[in-house]
């Protein structure tokens, strides 16, 4: 079995990060759950950077960063 992670959120590329030889089929079983929940906490995270809203807070915290350094 092999797990996958990702490694870069701009190149979308995978890495093999470790081949474990399974022995046992409960092994494969939490090994095949474990990959696939790293997987989708991953795709996640991306879509949550990628997503309009975060690009708005983005905005929003810049705008009210030079707001507080205009104050000064």
């Amino acid at each position: 079995m092999t797990i996958l992670v990702r490694y870069s959120i701009d190149l979308g590329v995978f890495r093999q990060v470790k081949r474990i030889h399974v022995s046992t089929r409960l092994q494969t079983y939490i090994g095949n759950i474990l990959s696939m929940f790293m997987f989708l906490l991953v795709e996640a995270n991306i879509q949550i950077i990628t997503s309009p809203m975060y690009s708005r807070l983005k905005s929003v915290k810049c705008l009210v960063s030079m707001m507080i350094n205009y104050t000064k």
